[in-house]
């Protein structure tokens, strides 16, 4: 089991043994020496009483479990290993993350609010690893609906209006093309003619493509401010825009020949096809008319991120509808050799916001807009907070959280109601509860919690009531499972821990009083009130979610 408890214990769960970790680690080591997971336990616990005596007051065998309890001082060191989260799991690694990329053209609708908290969450959580983090806004800002929206606003757009309100007026024009389209069949070949056309630099294309492009990044990065998002790095500098058009036509060819040199594509209909045999469904890369497709420019980024920045993992948040896709994408980047360094990519699956009518669809009009849902957010928030600033902060917080407490590959059913929720496990109810910690010190002799100082090993001995020891293993196992969200890209995981150790604490406020007359057991409690606020701040902030002193 090894000399080092805190080693041991990194895998470690609360016990339902009566004492406070229990470790199932007997179990795998029995089956590999082919023992019983009992008597293996058993020498487990042994050893760690023997060798830990400072910090285990008992360790015993219980239905294959290692039944831990831990001294005051092992509680002590307990506490003061768990903050911060903050660790150098990633260091030296090169993670990017792949996430938000909404499509040109078309406003932010909640539909996009999934990879976009996700993925930042996933980021700023694997940056506090000590990975180097390369933030990819992989804007879908080429494609077929580009011919629809330049043959739309040249037959009814007009550009002053457009202009005033882009993406509104845009998505009329989409949604106009879709609807004159089922009546005339000409108008697709016209916006396949205007797409090959873009594809080839034509100068009329390219200055009617630019000016929707424009349009659209004005009112997307206005968005990402209202939700504290920054994708801007030394790698991405351009506000953070890295879209399907940066991958030219010469990086796509030669992917091609990579490809075709490994016996990977094949005609058919005057179509070059990406045969993957019987592992996968084969699928289009160039079209007949030699327009190519998303597939060719995802692999010409992913050579790109490979090469470029030397990516030890990229990570891709996007909807489980994109499954097939992203399975192309990496059985694909295997076959032709270019995961030979051990680089990993993972699909972060995410599921869909749906509506009670159904799938959100842009195409047919159905949707709620991002902005709608903020502003919705701020009036509602405004009748509790006077601070208009704290108000908007707290609107967007609970907007963020409430997506970030779902299991990512979820789907979820999206109701006005909970989308702004205020109360029970929502954002607002953790930053009440770290605002009341920090309110804990103003009423204390200290004045605030940057005045107090206070050394674990001297406040553990007095924190002896069951509710403490609950908080103090609470904070330790948030630690755990901040790794765990991390490598498994997995933000619900810290959110819900984090929720765990605001209503314990609201609790354990509840129950006792902390600023007592004894002056050392006052301490030790203002103690534990500075892990829990410093726990809280440090989680919250990795979900993107900005926490305040005072309400």
């Amino acid at each position: 089991m090894g000399q080092d408890l805190f080693e041991i214990i990194q895998n470690c769960s609360p016990s339902k043994f009566g004492g406070h970790l229990a470790s199932k680690d007997a179990f795998s080591l029995a089956s590999k020496e082919k023992k019983d997971a009992q008597e293996v336990a058993q020498e487990m616990a042994k050893e760690l009483a023997e060798t830990n005596k400072q910090y285990v007051t008992k360790a015993e065998a219980v239905a294959g479990f290692v039944n831990i309890t831990l001294s005051e001082e092992g509680l002590a060191e307990l506490l003061e290993r768990s903050i911060p989260l903050q660790n150098d799991q990633w260091t030296g690694q090169t993670v990017v993350v792949d996430y938000s990329g909404p499509n040109v053209g078309k406003p932010f609708s909640v539909g996009h609010l999934r990879s976009t908290v996700i993925g930042d969450a996933v980021a700023n959580m694997h940056q506090a690893s000590g990975a180097k983090v390369i933030r990819v806004n992989h804007l879908g800002d080429l494609g077929t609906q580009f011919g629809k929206l330049i043959v739309a606003l040249t037959k009814w757009g007009d550009e002053k209006t457009v202009a005033k309100k882009p993406t509104a007026e845009l998505l009329k024009l989409y949604v106009k093309f879709h609807d004159e389209a089922e009546s005339n069949e000409k108008l697709n070949d016209e916006a396949r003619a205007w797409y090959k056309k873009l594809e080839d630099q034509n100068p009329d294309a390219l200055k009617i493509w630019q000016k929707i492009v424009d349009w659209s990044l004005v009112e997307y990065h206005k968005t990402y401010e209202l939700l504290r998002i920054n994708f801007e790095s030394e790698e991405v500098p351009e506000s953070g825009v890295m879209g399907e058009s940066f991958y030219t036509k010469e990086m796509m060819m030669q992917v091609m020949a990579e490809l075709e040199s490994f016996g990977l594509v094949k005609e058919s209909e005057g179509a070059k096809i990406l045969d993957l045999g019987e592992e996968i469904p084969p699928t289009i890369l160039i079209k007949k008319d030699g327009a190519t497709v998303y597939l060719l420019r995802d692999l010409a980024a992913l050579k790109y991120r490979l090469t470029e920045w030397r990516a030890n993992k990229i990570i891709y948040h996007i909807g489980t509808e994109q499954s097939l896709h992203l399975q192309q994408l990496f059985i694909t980047a295997k076959r032709i050799g270019w995961l030979g360094e051990g680089a990993q990519l993972m699909a972060a699956h995410h599921g869909q916001y749906r509506l009670k009518e159904g799938k959100m669809s842009t195409r047919k009009g159905r949707g709620v807009q991002l902005k709608e849902l903020i502003t919705k957010g701020i009036e509602k928030t405004a009748k509790l907070v006077k601070d208009s600033a704290k108000a908007q902060s707290i609107a967007v917080s609970a907007i963020k959280y409430n997506d970030l407490s779902h299991n990512r590959v979820q789907d979820v059913m999206f109701e006005w109601g909970k989308a702004l929720n205020l109360e029970g496990n929502s954002a607002p109810y953790l930053i009440y509860t770290n605002a009341r910690a920090h309110g804990v010190f103003r009423t204390s002799e200290y004045g605030q919690m940057t005045s107090f100082s206070l050394e674990a090993k001297k406040a553990t001995p007095l924190l002896k009531e069951k509710k403490e020891e609950e908080l103090i293993l609470a904070i330790f196992h948030c630690r755990q499972i901040f790794t765990t969200a991390t490598t498994n890209a997995e933000p619900n995981l810290l959110a819900e821990q984090l929720y765990t150790i605001a209503r314990q604490f609201n609790s354990y406020y509840g129950a006792f009083k902390i600023n007592t007359d004894n002056q050392e057991l006052r301490d030790a409690r203002l103690f534990l009130v500075k892990a829990v606020s410093e726990i809280l701040e440090e989680g919250l902030t990795y979900l993107g979610i900005e926490t305040f002193t005072e309400l």
